[in-house]
């Protein structure tokens, strides 16, 4: 998962001290995703790094707002997202991932892009279920007209008609 944008702006320096990097996630990051569920945002990004013998330690720290589709009448709308992740990068022969968490970079490696960690930590951080809030009064936050037409395509729940052949089998039960 080393790969993703080569836009500089999401490419972390690995050398040096301990530091955090702090950014906002625009529009411009949306549009180039390759997510075409996201319509825009704005996050604000907090990366931490520390750095010990052999290991990184990259604090990831997402929270803004995205603009997703509802589930239910497939608009736009604001979902806040908050994000917490830890992603471990250690140094080798070859890159490659051990696990979710952890990466290896080969030790010629400098600088990281963390444009495709960011996308994965924002999908994680979305609900599985993404409608609009209701509105003050109750009623739906969703577009009027696609409520209507979901309305009208409804299954309404049949009920469920008991063989009468049953009921006399019931009663024999009844009388033993």
């Amino acid at each position: 998962m080393t790969g993703g944008s080569n836009n500089e702006e999401y490419k972390v320096r690995l050398g040096g001290s301990d530091e955090t990097v702090e950014f906002t996630l625009g529009n411009s990051f949306f549009v180039s995703n390759e997510n075409s569920e996201w319509g825009g945002g704005e996050i604000q990004v907090s990366v931490l790094m520390t750095k010990t013998h052999g290991l990184i330690s990259l604090e990831f720290h997402l929270r803004g707002t995205l603009k997703v589709i509802c589930d239910r009448c497939l608009e736009f709308y604001p979902e806040t997202v908050e994000s917490r992740q830890t992603l471990f990068v250690k140094f080798g022969e070859e890159t490659g991932e051990i696990s979710e968490n952890v990466i290896v970079l080969s030790r010629e490696e400098h600088h990281l892009d963390i444009s495709p960690f960011l996308n994965e930590f924002l999908i994680l951080a979305l609900p599985l279920k993404k409608v609009h809030a209701d509105n003050d009064d109750g009623s739906s936050g969703c577009k009027e007209t696609m409520i209507k037409k979901l309305k009208e395509h409804l299954i309404q729940e049949v009920e469920d008609v008991i063989d009468p052949r049953w009921d006399e089998l019931k009663k024999l039960l009844d009388k033993n």
